[in-house]
């Protein structure tokens, strides 16, 4: 059965429930209503990885959409490119659908390195914008959450050194991404989901943590799922890793001021 024809059975059948012998509708059913709709739109969430050498390539299975990007390696060299692209997609301004890949590149495509992505069923929609300065943020229509981003430096020895929300207060509402790059130009993604579209975003946010130390861990709530992470390396330093797994999000930096964020959305 048809997703859509699933909640027309269960809200009708609801309906013929919830009626008494006067024909009256009982309040206290539409509010069962209600709340079976909200469970049925809240989106679900999972986390995939893959590993390379100089680049790698996580991809998101069965048609599910990208969302959140993150990096790891095996020595440390910063990353000169997190961005979000599809199978027909050979470059990183390119936006046709679907966008189901997150590709992180090594400084020269040298050193080990492993994307990680969030995927889910969601429709999403991409932005980008670019300056040659190395410092841009790119943002949402209205209406929109922005659930991850990421960023190219044009110059091949260049390093993010931030990739985050925008704004970037804690508890605030994610509508954009910044990216910034140690030289050269840069180009800042943004991945947008409507608050409520085909499924229920409103509730996403931003978490952040600042230390002074080389890393940082933030945890959403146990009903949420951590769909982006972020970060900002300050003292000219570089991101060092940005870790997603459910609901926790990793973050380090090759200096001693690190701001970490994650965005929290729902699923419960």
């Amino acid at each position: 059965m048809q997703r859509s024809s699933f909640i027309a059975v269960v809200a009708l059948g609801l309906l013929y429930g919830a009626c008494s012998g006067n024909g009256q509708e009982d309040p206290a059913a539409e509010e069962n209503i209600d709340s079976v709709q909200q469970r049925l739109d809240l989106p679900t969430f999972q986390n995939v990885s893959n590993s390379g050498s100089g680049s790698a390539t996580a991809s998101c299975p069965g048609g599910s959409k990208a969302l959140g990007r993150g990096a790891l390696f095996s020595s440390s060299a910063g990353y000169n490119r997190i961005y979000i692209t599809g199978p027909s997609c050979p470059i990183p301004d390119c936006n046709p659908p679907p966008m189901t890949q997150i590709v992180v590149q090594r400084p020269n495509n040298t050193g080990s390195v492993r994307a990680v992505a969030t995927c889910s069923e969601t429709e999403t929609l991409q932005y980008t914008a670019s300056d040659s300065d190395g410092d841009k943020i790119v943002n949402c229509d209205d209406d929109e959450v922005a659930v991850g981003g990421g960023g190219v430096c044009d110059d091949t020895n260049a390093k993010l050194y931030r990739s985050r929300p925008s704004p970037d207060s804690n508890t605030s509402k994610p509508t954009g991404w910044r990216a910034s790059c140690t030289s050269g130009k840069v180009t800042a993604q943004v991945t947008c989901v409507p608050e409520a579209g085909d499924h229920d975003f409103s509730g996403c946010y931003t978490k952040r943590r600042d230390d002074d130390d080389a890393g940082e861990n933030i945890s959403c709530a146990s009903d949420e799922f951590a769909v982006g992470v972020g970060a900002y390396c300050g003292d000219g330093s570089y991101i060092d890793y940005m870790n997603m797994n459910g609901r926790d999000v990793a973050v380090g930096c090759r200096s001693n001021t690190i701001h970490a964020y994650a965005i929290c959305c729902p699923t419960d």
